[in-house]
């Protein structure tokens, strides 16, 4: 292949894979497409790399420079998870979350998990009406007493238990029910909030925030001084 031809495949090849690196470079906007392309971001790293010294090999100097600056955004935003925060001296805190299968999940287990690693906090995703009372009746409440529940016959539900007393917080506006809490804990509050991830599919209105109603006011953002923020996700229990 001459250098024409070649320098045009290699730019192409270059777009292609940095394409995600510049959807989050200026942002998916909460479009879907746009969303599902910004996730394959941590994919493409390696493949970039690989791009870049091909480039080098083959003395495409422009284009290297620009695989190069790809690469120098993807370490910026991704090297930084990897690296561990400084340790605070605090009390433990035992945070289990789990994602409850439309409710249908072993109540008994699950309490028995509660009991046996003296959790603090309960996140759950998928809570049902149903899965309350199954819970309720399995025990949970005399270990975790204090609660925060939104309730739904399918996927949205979300709860949150606490050992401590807790002050409930206003949702975030996401796709799914988020319920958030300042757990009292005998030496520091500590912000818990359930997040229940929606996949990137690239259609419906999943991967976006719900909307507000017209004219409905925003909700009232809180600052919170001297706080540990623990986000929690998901982990199955069957």
């Amino acid at each position: 292949m001459s250098r024409g031809p070649l320098t045009l495949v290699l730019a192409g090849v270059t777009f292609v894979l940095g394409l995600p690196t510049l959807v989050r470079l200026v942002g998916d906007h909460g479009r879907p497409l746009l969303v599902v392309t910004d996730v394959t971001v941590p994919l493409l790293v390696v493949p970039l790399g690989v791009l870049l010294v091909l480039q080098l090999v083959l003395r495409r100097r422009a284009i290297a420079a620009a695989t190069a600056a790809l690469l120098l955004l993807d370490a910026l935003w991704l090297v930084p998870l990897y690296v561990a925060d400084a340790v605070q001296v605090g009390a433990p805190l035992t945070v289990l979350t789990a994602n409850l299968r439309f409710g249908e999940a072993d109540p008994d287990a699950l309490v028995r998990l509660v009991r046996t690693h003296q959790v603090d906090v309960l996140a759950t995703q998928e809570l049902t009406p149903e899965a309350v009372a199954r819970l309720h009746a399995a025990g949970l409440d005399a270990a975790l007493p204090y609660s925060d529940l939104r309730l739904f016959r399918d996927a949205d539900g979300c709860g949150l238990w606490s050992r401590y007393p807790i002050d409930v917080l206003t949702d975030f506006t996401l796709r799914f029910q988020s319920p958030g809490a300042v757990i009292q804990l005998p030496t520091r509050p500590v912000v818990v909030r359930v997040v229940h991830p929606f996949p990137p599919f690239p259609f419906g209105d999943g991967a976006i925030p719900r909307q507000r109603p017209p004219g409905a006011a925003r909700p009232t953002r809180r600052r919170l001084t001297d706080v540990l923020v623990v986000c929690c996700r998901k982990h199955v229990i069957t």
